[in-house]
C-alpha cells in the first residue's frame, strides 16, 4: 500500500513538476526596485524646469544582465538607482534604451557587482483568454506582493508615453495603485509588463511586444515599430460597399486617408479596399483572426514588423484586385504638427517684446488635469483633434501664443493667450524657425520697423514696433527672472 502510494505521488510531482518549480521560485531575486528622480519643464514656462520629483518603479533583471523596465519609468530621469528586494544598499543605474512609441525601456547597474544576488527572468510566452496570471507589486524594501489576475480583454490602445496604437493586455485585478511597471508571471515566467490602470482592469504590455523590443537593436539600428501610414475605416454600410465597387467583395476595410509620409503613397487610393495585409484576410471592421485571441485589431499584424521590413496588401479598386508592397517605415508620434512627446529636451520656445510663442505639445495641453481633452483652450483642442495630419515637411509644427509677459512695450496686448499663429509680416508660420525668419524681416512704415502677427482662425492681430526691442526684452527678463538669453528674439 505504501509502495502504490509512494508512486503515486512521484506521478502526481512530475505531473505538476511546472506548478511546484513556479512556487519555488523567489521573485525577489528577479525583480528590482528602480528609484527615479525627474525633472520636467515647466510646460507654460518653458525657460525654467519644475521641481525634482522622486518616484518608484519596478524591473525585471534579464539573462544580459539589463534591467526592462517601462519608457513611462525613465521619462524625464535625471537620476537613476537601482536597489534589490531586501538589500538597504542603493547602486546607480544608467540608461541603456528606451522606445517611448511601446512604453518600454532598458536600463543597467553601473558597477556589475549589484546583480550578484539577483536571477535572470525566464520569457513566457503570450497569454490565453481567461487565463489567471500573478501580478507582482512591491510591498515593502524585502518582498513583492503576489495579486492574482486573470485576462479579459486583448486590444489596441496608445501607449502611455505616445500615440502609436499597439496590442495591451486588460488584466482584472481587484487592486488599485498598479500600472508601475509590475512583472506579471505566469507559472514562473514573465509575460507581461503593467503600463497603467482604469479602475479593476490592469494595461499591461504582452510578450509579443517584449519579445519584440528586447530583439531589436538597441543603437542607432533600431528598426523599432511601423506603421503603414495609412487610415482604414470599417466597411459595414452595404451602400458604401456598392458605391466603391466591394459589393462582392468578402471583408475588407475602406481607405479613407493616405498620409504624406505613407510609404504606400500613390499605390494606394481613397476608397481603396484593404482585403489582406501579409497575407492574412481582413474583416470588415478590420479584425483579424489570432490563435490564441480570437479575433483583433490587424495593428497586430504590424507589431510584429519591425521599420523597413516590406508589407504586402491585397487590395480591391472599384472591384479589380490588386497587390501593392512597400516598406514600412517606424512610427514616429511627433512626426505630426503638434508635438506628443519630447521627454528629456527642452521645449522650443521664443520670447519676442514678451510674446511668448510655443509649438504645440500635448504637454502643454495636460496641464488642464486629467479631463484636459475636455477643458483645455477650445482653439488648441481643435488644432490636436482636427488640424494634426502629417504634411510632407517633417519638421511642421502648430505654433501658438501661449501668454504675454507683461510690460509697457506690450501695452494693449496682455490679455492675449493661446492664440495660433498664422502669418509674421505677411508669411505663414509652420515652425519656430519660420517665425524668427518672419521677424527678421519686419514691415517698414512711416520710417520706421513693425511686426505685424496674425492669428488664426479669426484673424485678431498684434502690432508691435521695433524700436527700443532689446532694452525692452532685458528688462522683461530681469522682471521675470528668465536667465536663458536665448530664450528671447534677437538673441542668435
Amino acid at each position: 500500500m505504501r509502495l502504490w502510494l509512494g508512486i503515486f505521488l512521484l506521478l502526481l510531482a512530475c505531473g505538476e513538476s511546472g506548478a511546484f518549480a513556479a512556487a519555488s521560485i523567489r521573485y525577489e531575486d528577479q525583480v528590482v526596485r528602480l528609484h527615479v528622480s525627474k525633472r520636467e519643464v515647466d510646460p507654460s514656462s518653458p525657460w525654467q524646469s519644475e521641481d525634482t520629483v522622486q518616484q518608484e518603479f519596478l524591473g525585471v533583471v534579464l539573462p544580459n544582465g539589463e534591467i526592462l523596465t517601462t519608457a513611462n519609468s525613465v521619462a524625464n530621469a535625471i537620476f537613476i538607482e537601482m536597489q534589490r528586494f531586501g538589500s538597504t544598499e542603493r547602486g546607480e543605474a544608467s540608461l541603456v534604451f528606451v522606445d517611448y512609441e511601446v512604453n518600454l525601456a532598458l536600463v543597467k547597474p553601473v558597477a556589475t557587482a549589484q546583480l550578484l544576488a539577483t536571477k535572470a527572468v525566464t520569457l513566457g510566452e503570450d497569454v490565453a483568454m481567461d487565463e489567471s496570471v500573478e501580478i507582482f507589486k512591491g510591498r515593502d524594501a524585502y518582498q513583492l506582493s503576489r495579486l492574482p489576475a486573470s485576462l479579459q480583454e486583448v486590444a489596441v490602445t496608445s501607449a502611455a508615453t505616445s500615440a502609436y496604437g499597439l496590442i495591451s493586455y486588460a488584466l482584472k485585478v481587484q487592486q488599485s495603485g498598479l500600472g508601475w511597471s509590475e512583472p506579471v508571471f505566469l507559472r514562473g515566467k514573465l509575460v507581461g509588463l503593467t503600463t497603467g490602470q482604469d479602475q479593476n482592469f490592469v494595461q499591461a504590455a504582452p510578450m509579443l511586444l517584449i519579445r519584440h523590443f528586447l530583439s531589436d537593436h538597441h543603437d542607432q539600428s533600431y528598426r523599432g515599430f511601423p506603421a503603414m501610414g495609412v487610415q482604414l475605416e470599417p466597411l459595414l454600410s452595404p451602400d458604401t460597399r456598392r458605391l466603391i465597387g466591394a459589393a462582392s467583395a468578402s471583408g475588407g476595410v475602406r481607405v479613407a486617408e493616405v498620409f504624406a509620409n505613407s510609404p504606400f503613397l500613390g499605390k494606394l487610393q481613397v476608397n481603396d479596399v484593404v482585403l489582406a495585409v501579409a497575407g492574412v484576410a481582413v474583416s470588415e471592421q478590420g479584425f483579424v483572426t489570432h490563435p490564441t485571441w480570437g479575433k483583433i485589431h490587424l495593428k497586430y499584424l504590424l507589431n510584429q514588423h519591425f521599420g523597413g521590413d516590406e508589407m504586402v496588401l491585397k487590395g480591391l479598386r472599384q472591384g479589380r484586385e490588386f497587390t501593392v508592397q512597400a516598406p514600412l517605415q517606424r512610427f514616429d508620434s511627433n512626426r505630426a504638427p503638434v508635438v506628443t512627446y519630447s521627454y528629456g529636451e527642452p521645449q522650443p520656445h521664443l520670447i519676442f517684446a514678451g510674446l511668448v510663442f510655443q509649438e504645440l505639445s500635448q504637454d502643454y495641453l495636460k496641464q488642464w488635469g486629467k479631463d484636459w481633452r475636455d477643458i483645455a483652450p477650445s482653439d488648441l483642442l481643435f488644432t490636436l483633434n482636427f488640424a494634426n495630419k502629417v504634411t510632407a515637411k517633417p519638421n511642421t509644427r502648430s505654433i501658438f501664443l501661449a501668454r504675454v509677459l507683461a510690460d509697457p512695450f506690450n501695452r494693449g496686448y496682455t490679455e492675449l493667450r493661446h492664440k495660433l499663429v498664422a502669418s509674421v509680416n505677411g508669411r505663414p508660420i509652420a515652425a519656430l524657425s519660420d517665425l524668427r525668419a518672419a521677424l527678421d524681416r519686419p514691415v517698414r512704415m512711416n520710417g520706421k520697423d513693425y511686426a505685424r502677427i496674425q492669428f488664426a482662425p479669426v484673424g485678431e492681430e498684434v502690432i508691435l514696433g521695433m524700436d527700443g526691442l532689446a532694452e525692452a526684452q532685458a528688462r522683461m527678463a530681469r522682471t521675470y527672472e528668465i536667465k536663458t538669453a536665448a530664450s528671447f528674439y534677437g538673441t542668435h
